[in-house]
């Protein structure tokens, strides 16, 4: 995974630190299955014309982790150009977003 940017930005109406990795399609299924099993994260679904994270049934879709008294949550999408896993060496990047809450909800 390569670093693309960090910064703060708005998330709704809370300010969040946002860093954006990017990850080559052909590691995007390893990146994946590690993203579900070490935080949590809900499997990659190609809707109309992205892959993205879907909500289960308890209405959860991103990863989270604690960081000392810090909660963090992580997503992974990409363009979806290609509409099956077995593609996924096509697509160029993915993108991992892991971002950190300033204020309380």
């Amino acid at each position: 995974m390569n670093l693309s940017n960090a910064k703060k930005e708005k998330d709704a109406q809370i300010s969040v630190l946002q860093a954006r990795y990017q990850v080559k399609g052909t590691f995007a299924s390893s990146v994946e299955k590690y993203l579900i099993h070490a935080f949590g994260m809900q499997p990659l679904r190609h809707i109309c014309c992205i892959w993205e994270t879907v909500p289960n049934e308890e209405g959860s879709r991103y990863g989270s982790f604690k960081g000392g008294e810090f909660y963090y949550s992580i997503d992974m999408g990409a363009d979806g150009a290609f509409g099956e896993r077995k593609d996924w060496s096509k697509i160029d990047w993915f993108y991992v977003t892991v971002e950190l809450p300033l204020n309380p909800p």
